[in-house]
């Protein structure tokens, strides 16, 4: 009787592991899959404001192109043509709209990027978007004479911005690493050790 007893123990025992396992498996595939897909997700967002980003750069690059040929012409010892610089003006009415849509565009693939980054990623978008806005002043109608050198200044500052936030974003996703070694931070990218 003893015999059927443990035997019986047994049995249930390692039915109830089985159920256990089966339950800690389910939840474990079910967290992995839940962070497969927000780092897809993410990916996807961090591309989606990197790309914002690129064609607010362009519309910038076109409307400060017209604004440089409209000052070269306004300063000219001759006098402008009249269709010339209308076209122009026309011009840089559509290249100055085209950039006010893309920074609204930049400005959602920013919030959307705050609900699923971390930190780093955020701060770093943050200032690329804070960068960007000031290329907004220098390009405005009616704002302080334009200079194309403040122009390219700017645009410095935004590639160097959008370097911090590939970078960040790098680390976030996990295809750079930063380690501590002897109190000294070293950076080092896993794609070299790795081959990633």
């Amino acid at each position: 009787m003893a015999a059927d007893t443990w035997t019986t123990i047994a049995a249930f025992t390692a039915a109830g592991l089985s159920v256990i396992n089966v339950a800690a498996t389910g939840i474990l595939n079910n967290r992995v899959q839940l962070s497969q897909w927000r780092r897809s997700k993410e990916i996807e967002i961090f591309g989606d404001f990197a790309q914002a980003v690129n064609h607010y750069l362009e519309a910038c690059n076109n409307l400060a192109s017209s604004m440089d040929q409209l000052g070269d012409i306004n300063h000219r010892s001759q006098p402008p043509d009249a269709n010339e610089t209308s076209d122009l003006h026309e011009q840089i009415a559509v290249a100055h709209s085209k950039m006010d849509s893309e920074f609204a565009k930049v400005m959602q693939k920013l919030s959307e990027l705050e609900v699923v980054a971390g930190i780093t990623v955020i701060t770093e978008a943050q200032e690329v978007a804070l960068t960007l806005r000031s290329a907004i002043y220098s390009l405005r109608p009616g704002g302080p004479q334009f200079k194309m050198e403040q122009y390219h200044r700017i645009s410095k500052d935004v590639a160097e911005r959008m370097a911090r936030f590939t970078r960040a974003v790098r680390v976030e996703i996990g295809t750079e690493s930063r380690i501590r070694f002897w109190g000294k931070k070293v950076e080092r990218s896993s794609e070299r050790i790795y081959g990633i």
